[in-house]
């Protein structure tokens, strides 16, 4: 059970990032991020995927005005780039399988050889 919901947090988080994504290249406020930008686009992806698998903790508290870290450790940061890595991969795969294609793209259609 536990493997499931892991699979379907990653896929939800990934869904997400792309979302968001999508929705930044065609908005009016961001004039600058735009689907022809496609360094930027992937930096983008890059950075969503990180803050969706960072698993750092923290944890304010105003009334003793300190903040406590917890999760930062070289075996944490090994995990982070792993899940990072798993987190862009899904954002990947979920943006081709849901971008729409361009009209100068051919399609992709089996055409059989004439013998």
């Amino acid at each position: 059970m536990a493997a499931e919901n892991v699979v379907m947090t990653q896929v939800t988080l990934s869904a997400v990032t792309v979302a968001v994504i999508n929705w930044l290249k065609a908005s009016p406020y961001f004039p600058w991020i735009t689907k022809e930008k496609v360094a930027l686009v992937r930096v983008l992806s890059v950075l969503g995927a990180a803050l969706t698998s960072v698993g750092i903790a923290w944890v304010w508290d105003p009334a003793a005005h300190s903040l406590t870290i917890t999760g930062l450790s070289l075996a944490a940061i090994g995990a982070f780039g792993y899940a990072a890595l798993k987190s862009f991969v899904m954002n990947e795969v979920l943006y081709n399988a849901t971008r729409k294609p361009s009209a100068a793209a051919p399609a992709n259609v089996y055409t059989p050889r004439k013998p």
